[in-house]
């Protein structure tokens, strides 16, 4: 996919942070874009440049099914799907029992909803169309103080390699993309190197352009190699980071 121009794309949670500099990127390459989130006031603001903002909670299958109509209605196929959208809770089990309800909410925005709406948009991706998942470095090296997130893009990775396979006939890609800590409204607080979230839509469009299985973008380039040669100290690093 080395032409973005007419393409249609829908990115989960691309109001703020990696999801509206993707939503950017795309519309600058021509490709007709809309994103999807659940605050009012950030979908306002990410409308207009090409991008069509659309509220929608992707935790309620009702919902996806009701966006992918209007899409469906307007272009008849979607040709690239983001999965983007999700949040990142620091929680200590040493204080358990948790809350079981924040816990679900946590499972659900971070896995069970990217594969619903995978399910949900399948038949409308054409031949040649793709399936994007932003992950994280914390799925291939987990986090210690963010271990329901962690165990979320762990899972979100093994799913993007089973539909590989699966959908190896159908001619549609499957790709993940690898952040490193990037700078978006919800990590302001932490205290470490951070990215920028257009490095990420800059390599995410570029990853699919040259057909990357998976796209490592700033730090968590060294991950793949840290892991094979000694994956223990991997787990001390990010960790304990």
């Amino acid at each position: 996919m080395d032409d973005f121009r007419g393409k249609v794309v829908l990115i989960t949670g691309g109001s703020s942070g990696i999801g509206l500099a993707l939503a950017q990127a795309f519309a600058a390459a021509g490709a007709a874009v809309t994103v999807c989130g659940r605050d009012p006031g950030r979908l306002a603001a990410a409308r207009g440049g090409g991008v069509e903002a659309i509220a929608c909670d992707i935790t309620e299958p009702d919902q996806v099914t009701a966006l992918l109509a209007r899409l469906q209605a307007r272009h008849g196929r979607l040709d690239i799907l983001v999965n983007n959208a999700g949040w990142m809770e620091e929680r200590d089990f040493r204080a358990a029992p948790l809350d079981g309800a924040a816990l679900a909410a946590e499972v659900a925005a971070n896995l069970t909803a990217h594969v619903q709406v995978t399910n949900l948009a399948l038949p409308l991706i054409a031949r040649g169309g793709a399936i994007v998942f932003v992950g994280s470095g914390y799925g291939w090296a987990p986090w210690a103080r963010a271990p329901v997130y962690s165990a979320c893009k762990a899972g979100v990775r093994a799913f993007a390699q089973t539909l590989r396979l699966q959908l190896a006939n159908r001619n549609v890609a499957v790709m993940e993309v690898v952040p490193p800590a990037v700078d978006t409204p919800a990590t302001t607080h932490r205290r470490v190197a951070k990215i920028a979230p257009e490095r990420v839509a800059a390599a995410t469009l570029a990853g699919l352009r040259r057909g990357r299985r998976e796209v490592f973008v700033g730090e968590a380039a060294f991950l793949p190699w840290l892991l094979r040669l000694s994956p223990r100290l991997a787990e001390r690093i990010v960790g304990r980071g």
